[in-house]
């Protein structure tokens, strides 16, 4: 498998699973679009520095402790920031009328 098949893979489960979450706990998300907009920023942030962990263990990293090291720093991030992107949508729409 080449390696853009392996990200695209990757992603496509990642965003598989915070679907999941979202469609099993409905409730697990913020309350208010503020907090929406800090889970945004948590996530952002570390999604910035679990990618750049992942690449330096990458490099060091031997075939056995691979696909753990890309599933900790950049799968289960990656979960997170696509579950943030869900509840960005779901307060936009609960937002009142007339707001744009």
């Amino acid at each position: 498998m080449s390696p853009s098949a392996y990200l695209c893979v990757l992603a496509a489960g990642a965003a598989v699973v915070a679907i999941w979450i979202h469609v099993r706990f409905p409730r697990l998300g913020p309350e208010s679009f503020t907090g929406t907009l800090v889970c945004a920023g948590v996530a952002l942030l570390g999604m910035n520095l679990s990618g750049s962990f992942a690449v330096q263990l990458i490099g060091g990293a031997s075939r056995t402790t691979l696909p753990f090291t890309l599933v900790c720093f950049v799968f289960l991030p990656l979960v997170v920031l696509l579950l943030t992107v869900i509840w960005i949508m779901r307060a936009a729409t609960t937002m009142g009328p007339g707001v744009r």
